[in-house]
């Protein structure tokens, strides 16, 4: 065995083949997203990392303004006294104030209302919110509200001398803000439209949700390959060479019979972020060697089990979501662990808490949506409604399935649709679970067909199209 091959750890985010695939898919390429359209998705979805960075930009440009000399602004400005001085301050400060109080929480509570009127429309609200940057606008304008509030509050008890520099900043600031608001105003009325809708969760799937759902699932792919190709020089439960010796298994399934067993505490929803596998490879191995030489304890063996010479299970995977007392490692039969062992298998494992983008909507999310939409329609026996529906599905599951084909490092077409999600036991593949909701739809038209003896036109469709 050579150390030198094998890496250090499996992070998630390690999505080297994802790079290639963002410059090599088609569908990428015609659904792209502009860079000013992703930083306004990730401060939609970190907002008080967003509100900090704009305090923290503000203070370090009040920083820079203070090293000037005096004579850096206008010659005009400072011809103004202090009454006008402060009267360009009130009056910018009120033009916000009144942007912010208004436009926003008018324009969305009306949007909100007109997309709820939809059957599941949860989906699209979350999508509207970041499609249009409402948020990171609505909390600029706020921002700058609430820093002017304090720079007004200073000037009622030092006096005017530092307007100058305050009012070019907040100007700078407000011009920002508008832009923003012109932003969230034109996409808001784009939003509106069905065209605009059907573009916005297109390009919500090809560059947001089935990105994540790879570079979340990769790294658990990529665990699972190394440890079959033989790079880990560790023999895998259910290989039939080397019967009788001690051997690894991944599994999500863990049984109620074990002799030993390593437990890692976690507070909150977490997720496994990465895998050392140095220290876990030298963990296994020193197991392996103790399980040859040892005899298996009496305590928790059965007759199942006795023949294996020693069953060390490994239940978790990169990207796996975890939360409470986490079973990082049981012995089945074989020899216990000890106690330096136990320490690097629990530093084997890296978590991290769930972030926004874990909690945002899945493909999966999106197609079950759609799917109630037509659902909705069928059960309503509107046939207009469930063919517009029902065609978007299709139309959706064919750009996913276009979309998540990349050329591997051998210039071989593959698709990202084989991988799986480690928490489940019974792995299905990504393009199983999207096929779910035709599934549902196909259950509910045989009801429908059982429920009418004359067999409804609209009722047989799905079965047909299926």
């Amino acid at each position: 065995m050579s150390w030198s091959d094998i890496p250090w750890s499996i992070d998630v985010g390690d999505d080297t083949n994802a790079v290639r695939w963002d410059g090599s898919n088609p569908e990428r390429k015609r659904l792209p997203f502009l860079p000013f359209e992703r930083d306004l998705y990730f401060a939609g979805e970190h907002p008080v990392r967003f509100a900090v960075s704009l305090f923290a930009l503000y203070a370090a440009w009040l920083g820079l303004v203070l090293l000037l000399p005096d004579s850096w602004s206008f010659a005009s400005w400072q011809e103004w006294g202090s009454s006008e001085q402060l009267s360009y301050f009130s009056a910018l400060w009120s033009v916000q104030a009144t942007v912010a109080a208004l436009a926003y929480p008018i324009v969305i509570a009306f949007v909100a209302v007109f997309l709820q009127r939809r059957p599941a429309a949860q989906f699209l609200v979350d999508l509207y919110f970041l499609e249009c940057g409402a948020l990171p606008a609505g909390l600029s304008a706020m921002c700058l509200v609430l820093v002017m509030g304090v720079q007004y509050v200073y000037l009622a008890a030092y006096g005017a001398s530092a307007v100058p520099m305050w009012v070019l900043l907040d100007s700078i600031w407000f011009v920002g803000n508008v832009a923003l608001t012109t932003w969230f105003l034109y996409r808001t009325i784009e939003f509106l439209r069905p065209v605009s809708q059907g573009d916005a969760v297109r390009r919500y799937l090809v560059n947001v949700a089935l990105p994540r759902e790879v570079r979340r699932l990769y790294p658990a792919a990529r665990y699972e390959q190394l440890l079959k190709s033989g790079i880990l020089p560790l023999p895998i439960e259910g290989d039939s060479e080397n019967n009788g010796q001690p051997k690894i298994a991944v599994m999500s399934y863990l049984p109620a019979e074990f002799v030993d067993q390593v437990v890692l505490r976690a507070n909150g929803a977490r997720y496994v972020k990465a895998i050392r596998l140095w220290p876990f490879t030298l963990v296994a191995l020193g197991w392996m060697k103790a399980s040859r030489m040892g005899k298996p304890p009496r305590d928790g063996v059965s007759l199942t089990t006795l023949h294996r010479g020693g069953l060390l299970l490994l239940p978790l995977r990169p990207g796996q979501e975890v939360s409470g007392e986490i079973v990082v490692a049981r012995v089945q039969s074989g020899s216990r662990l000890l106690a330096w062992q136990r320490l690097l298998i629990r530093w084997a494992y890296v978590t991290s808490p769930i972030t926004p983008e874990m909690r945002s909507a899945r493909v999966r999310d999106v197609l079950d949506e759609l799917a109630t939409f037509a659902q909705t329609a069928l059960a309503e026996r509107k046939r207009a409604n469930f063919i517009r529906s029902y065609s978007e599905l299709c139309e959706l599951c064919r750009l996913l399935f276009a979309a998540a084909l990349f050329e591997d490092s051998n210039r071989n077409t593959d698709s990202w649709a084989n991988l799986s999600r480690p928490e489940e036991f019974f792995a299905r593949q990504l393009h199983a679970q999207w096929m779910e909701p035709f599934r549902d739809l196909y259950t509910l038209s045989v009801a429908g067909c059982w429920r009418r003896p004359k067999f409804d036109p609209l009722v047989r469709l799905v079965p047909t199209e299926i």
